[in-house]
């Protein structure tokens, strides 16, 4: 060990790296299960209970455990484990980014987990590579982190400096066998695939000549395709790689409704289904030769996936987009189905937004009765705005020239419109004659005798 990396290692509060204890699995679970419990680690106190009812059943109490006895111990232990291993994942997950800060974090937290105080913004990462492997390298847990975060390092750095090294196609194999293993899930190596496209996507940006570029291109295109075919649940990253493929030659959208079906199998959270399920109805929208979908069943599917999505979202401005892209898809072919959609959305209005949606909608429906309803409900919007704007008046003279005529047998709606334009100081338009005066400005007709 050179003498630089000697005086790193005191960080370690040990002289020389060769001194430094092996970690032990008893300390490893003893260390993990504390900070699990104490909340050191995020978990929050509702997620321990849980985790410990699953495991010792619902009425467990927590001082009845012993952790001398045989069967209690197994338990501990088991606990233990699973959440070394979900910390471990999310570890994997963060040292595999292009982010400097995620990159720095999951290297931090991987040496807080084996208990070494190391500065790593100062450290060279040989004396990191060689601090891990005598602290833990003997545990294949955390030797298979480890080297997860030193594959995702050098992608970083490559990235970084805008080149391609042949390790790369190593690091890849390397990669594929962990996942092959269980040691990563489908999620970062998907993750990784996006990187590793990113790094040839930035590396043909380098080139000055035309085929080179494709070239690199062509490998990030892949590598694109490659992470669209495995991620599962990271529904942000299946929306960039549609964005960044859909632009390609040989784009294929039923790949992207694949990647949105598994989302929606293996996905708990709303956000992501309300997503994955828009997205799901987006890409059949725009992809009009998907094979298996004939125009009947597409607008079918268009209409239930939005359908779906809009079940998973409480948020209003979520669920007017969803609305607004269903009343799209009917505005040709489904005249009743879009006057429903554009009732809904006037339901999630207020103000002028909803006088004008009552207007338009209003405007398509042929049933004297209903255009009334629809005429009369925008003009009572009218009570609920602060002030009057020309806009409005304009927008109420249309209302009141369309009621008038849909409700000209109703004395008591004409004289509320009466009294409206009263109110208002809306004055009848006089009827302009057809005959155009061929005087001049001033009064002067050279022509007239």
């Amino acid at each position: 060990m050179t003498e630089q990396a000697a005086e790193e290692a005191e960080n370690v509060q040990v002289a020389r790296v060769e001194e430094m204890e092996p970690l032990s699995y008893g300390y490893l679970m003893d260390r993990t299960l504390y900070k699990f419990m104490h909340g050191v680690w995020d978990y929050s106190d509702d997620r321990v209970g849980e985790v410990f009812i699953n495991k010792f059943g619902k009425g467990f109490d927590l001082s009845t455990i012993d952790p001398e006895k045989d069967e209690h111990k197994a338990i501990i232990l088991e606990i233990a484990q699973e959440i070394l291993a979900d910390r471990l994942m999310k570890i994997k997950k963060k040292g595999t980014s292009l982010v400097a800060d995620n990159v720095n974090q999951a290297m931090e937290d991987m040496l807080d987990i084996v208990d070494v105080k190391l500065d790593i913004s100062q450290a060279p990462i040989s004396l990191c590579k060689d601090v891990f492997a005598r602290r833990a390298g003997h545990i294949p847990e955390l030797r298979d982190t480890y080297e997860i975060l030193w594959n995702g390092h050098r992608l970083f750095d490559l990235y970084s400096a805008g080149v391609v090294s042949p390790d790369i196609n190593e690091d890849v194999l390397k990669m594929q066998d962990m996942y092959r293993n269980g040691v990563i899930n489908r999620e970062i190596l998907a993750s990784y695939y996006y990187n590793v496209a990113m790094v040839y996507e930035k590396y043909s940006m380098q080139k000055n000549n035309a085929h080179a570029v494709y070239k690199e291109h062509y490998r990030a295109v892949e590598f694109m395709k490659k992470s669209l075919s495995k991620v599962e649940q990271n529904v942000s990253l299946v929306m960039t790689l549609k964005d960044y493929l859909a632009n390609e030659p040989n784009y294929d959208p039923q790949t992207v409704l694949d990647a949105c079906h598994r989302i929606m199998d293996t996905n708990h959270d709303d956000h992501s289904l309300y997503l994955a399920h828009k997205l799901y109805a987006d890409t059949l929208k725009e992809s009009k030769d998907i094979n298996g979908f004939s125009n009947d069943r597409r607008s079918a599917k268009i209409s239930e996936h939005y359908r779906i999505a809009l079940g998973y979202t409480t948020a209003k401005e979520d669920k007017l987009d969803i609305l607004e892209a269903i009343a799209d898809s009917q505005k040709f072919n489904d005249n009743k189905g879009y006057i429903a959609t554009q009732l809904e959305i006037a339901d999630l209005l207020s103000g002028r937004k909803r006088i004008r949606a009552l207007k338009n909608v209003a405007h398509k429906v042929q049933n004297p009765k209903q255009k009334a309803i629809l005429l009369k409900s925008a003009v009572n919007e009218f009570a609920d705005l602060s002030e009057i704007r020309g806009e409005d008046i304009a927008m109420f003279k249309s209302l009141d020239r369309n009621l008038r005529l849909v409700a000209a047998d109703e004395p008591e709606t004409i004289k509320i419109l009466d009294g409206l334009r009263k109110k208002h100081k809306i004055k009848d338009i006089k009827k302009q004659s057809n005959v155009f005066a061929q005087m001049s400005s001033r009064g002067n007709d050279l022509f007239t005798k």
